[in-house]
Formats: C-alpha cells, sequence, structure tokens
C-alpha cells in the first residue's frame, strides 16, 4: 500500500534529487580532512556530527521537523555552520545547507536553493536566526 506524502515531503525530496550534483563551493575543511564536494557528502558529514534532524519552514512562518510535532522560533534556533554550493555546469544551480542546533540541544539541518531561486520565506527565517560563525549576509 502506497501512502501519500505531503506537500512539503514532496518538496523536501525534490530538492534533494535536484541538488545532488551540485558542487560545494568555498568550503571550509571539516576535521577528517575529507574533501567534499556535494551537498550529499557534505550532509552525511554533518550526520556523523550528530546533525540527524531534517527541518522544513511551515505555512505558519516557522521552522518544523520533518514530521510535523516540533515547530521553533528563529530565536529557538543558532545556525552552528553553513556551506554553500554551485551546480558544476550552471552558475545558477546554487544551494545551501544550515547546519543549526536548537536551544534544547535538538540538531539538524535544512536547505534551500541560493540566490535567485531561493524560497524568499526560508530566506527571511534563516536570516533571523543567530550566526555562530560564518558572515551571513543579513542585508540581501
Amino acid at each position: 500500500m502506497l501512502k501519500s506524502l505531503t506537500y512539503t515531503s514532496c518538496l523536501y525530496l525534490l530538492r534533494l534529487s535536484a541538488l545532488k550534483s551540485i558542487q560545494l563551493q568555498n568550503a571550509e575543511p571539516m576535521e577528517d580532512k575529507e574533501e567534499l564536494t556535494t551537498l550529499i557528502k557534505v550532509l552525511a558529514g554533518v550526520r556523523k556530527e550528530g546533525y540527524k534532524l531534517d527541518f522544513t519552514l511551515g505555512a505558519d512562518g516557522l521552522l518544523h521537523t520533518m514530521d510535523g510535532k516540533m515547530k521553533f522560533t528563529p530565536d529557538q534556533l543558532r545556525i552552528v555552520n553553513f556551506y554553500r554550493f554551485e551546480g558544476e555546469s550552471n552558475p545558477d544551480d546554487m544551494a545551501i545547507l544550515y547546519v543549526l542546533e536548537t536551544k534544547n540541544g535538538l540538531k539538524g539541518t535544512i536547505s534551500d536553493a541560493y540566490g535567485t531561486y531561493s524560497d524568499t520565506a526560508v530566506e527571511a527565517f534563516m536570516k533571523q536566526v543567530e550566526d555562530l560563525g560564518k558572515d551571513l549576509d543579513r542585508h540581501s
């Protein structure tokens, strides 16, 4: 029996499949010094570090766990790291992966297109979240 997927789940799966070939641009090396070039490889690396939850932005403007059981406001989160990716053959194929921690200790990620094709709601939400490391452009 095939269960129906929610719109958010379908969107998430579509983003993941579209981002598989996107290459990492200007990444800082992780501790194991392995060359991290694709979103999938970076995601696998941060998962090994304990960032296992997948987040999505809900229609209510809050960040949700994929199962919808928990919701977070920007002040309940912090950006631990982020990675920008660019397509090998097309610079317009850009994405960003945010590595997040919640104030109550949960760890996870959310990805988005970057630049022209970004989800403006995700971008606006993430600009409100405390950034602990790299300089996020909060004025774009």
